[in-house]
């Protein structure tokens, strides 16, 4: 009788809850058996249905947060300098702003289009979709792809975290003399292997990131600030000739001068400045999974969430534009030809508001990592 009864759950058990119907008579083992069967299919189907009310929450609003913050990275703060690398003059600026806004909005539509195949498609990632589109005997290239970019952007984050990090902690120790002995462990190759070994790895290793959701938010805010703080100190005159700041700054800031020739204004090192603007907006592999996202457990039609979605890129890319573009043309200006790869090393180590900003990019970056 067991044998048997074993025998009818097992095949059950193979099938579906709609198909299963009322319980098989035969026994108390029998009985007990189906007990426990439909006791992990309910708890099964509570989880999906947790996992699928969970995944429902993502909002236009949220969407816009999360994707401007996964563009506002390490590329924004090397912006002017690659602007400078082609330019020094102030008609030059006028055409660095030209192609950072043009740039700002091809990738804007390139991105939506990213969407809309994944809305074509169902796929919900970057090399799902190329394989459903384009064909599986060539996915890994998108994947390869996505992965060097991955590589590319953790490693300038360590370099960026490491830069910053070592910074305050010696303007700190510059504060509190007290602690100088402890200023050969603030050094750049002290500071990264330290953050690596207990800041970083603990956060990779992680499991569940749901703890950290706010700091998509903050890392935004950070930004913003930033790219306004940049404007204020473009125009207060403070690192200009005779201002406050002028003979602090690590690097002395050069005016920027009136163009003499054609060469002065676009020349082929222009080039790097594109360069630098794809790495800032290259995160068109997340295109898909945000857009499933958004539309998961909505009753609108495929057309209605690719609409919802639009109103996402949009905003994001409206806020990444803004802070990109102020970054680049605040910090061209300030500094001219001689504004460092990292923009924030540029400002005077006395400068609070500097200070601040780069506390919120080095939070911004390493929660981004």
């Amino acid at each position: 009788g067991q044998t048997h009864a074993w025998s009818l759950t097992s095949w059950a058990s193979k099938k579906s809850p709609g198909q299963l119907g009322a319980p098989i008579q035969g026994g108390a083992f029998q009985a007990e058996r189906w007990r426990r069967l439909r006791g992990i299919q309910r708890r099964q189907a509570s989880d999906l249905d947790e996992a699928s009310e969970a995944e429902a929450k993502a909002t236009v609003m949220s969407t816009t947060v999360s994707l401007a913050k996964g563009m506002l990275g390490s590329g924004a703060l090397s912006l002017s300098a690659g602007a400078a690398a082609f330019t020094q003059s102030s008609q030059g600026l006028l055409v660095a702003t030209v192609i950072i806004i043009s740039m700002t909005m091809l990738s804007g539509y390139t991105f939506q289009m990213v969407a809309e195949s994944s809305a074509d498609t169902g796929a919900a990632d970057f090399g799902n979709t190329w394989a459903a589109s384009v064909g599986e005997s060539s996915a890994w290239l998108p994947r390869l792809a996505v992965g060097i970019m991955s590589f590319t952007t953790c490693t300038v984050y360590a370099m960026i975290l490491a830069d910053l990090t070592s910074s305050i902690l010696q303007t700190c120790l510059a504060t509190v003399p007290m602690l100088g002995a402890l200023k050969p462990f603030c050094a750049r190759t002290p500071t990264l292997i330290g953050l690596t070994c207990f800041i970083l790895l603990p956060l990779c290793l992680a499991e569940d990131f749901s703890s950290l959701a706010f700091t998509s938010t903050l890392g935004l805010a950070a930004c913003a600030y930033l790219a306004l703080f940049s404007i204020w100190r473009a125009l207060d005159g403070s690192y200009l000739p005779g201002g406050k700041f002028f003979k602090l700054a690590p690097y002395q800031p050069s005016p920027l001068m009136g163009a003499s020739k054609l060469d002065d204004i676009v020349n082929p090192r222009a080039l790097i400045f594109l360069s630098n603007i794809s790495t800032a907006y290259m995160n068109h592999g997340m295109a898909p999974a945000t857009f499933q996202e958004l539309i998961r457990g909505s009753s609108g039609t495929s057309s209605q969430g690719l609409r919802r979605y639009a109103m996402a890129v949009l905003g994001a890319f409206a806020l990444a534009g803004f802070v990109c573009t102020a970054l680049m043309v605040a910090g061209l200006y300030t500094f001219g030809g001689n504004v460092n790869g990292l923009l924030l090393s540029n400002y005077a180590g006395t400068d609070l508001a500097a200070a601040l900003g780069k506390m919120g990019v080095l939070l911004s970056v390493l929660f981004g990592f």
